[in-house]
């Protein structure tokens, strides 16, 4: 599925008001979900439907981590 078309799910879904420039974002959240070695082997040791709910659980996560990144990124700690 093409991540814009996830990005236009997401806001039909749920109201939300995503843009391409949000796109971004989800690309470093799916890099960072890729690069995470518990959910790698979670996701080749089950199916889909059991898979869901490890990757829900982490989702949350996933989210946090990537925007803690940024904001190293832009507010390094010794200022």
């Amino acid at each position: 599925m093409e991540l814009s078309t996830l990005v236009d799910k997401l806001n039909e879904r749920f109201g939300t008001e995503f843009t391409p420039a949000d796109q971004l974002f989800f690309d470093q959240v799916r890099e960072t979900a890729v690069a995470n070695e518990q959910l790698r082997q979670a996701v080749m040791a089950n199916t889909l439907e059991n898979f869901a709910p490890v990757f829900n659980k982490q989702l949350e996560n996933l989210f946090v981590e990537r925007m803690d990144g940024n904001e190293d990124i832009f507010c390094p700690a010794d200022e």
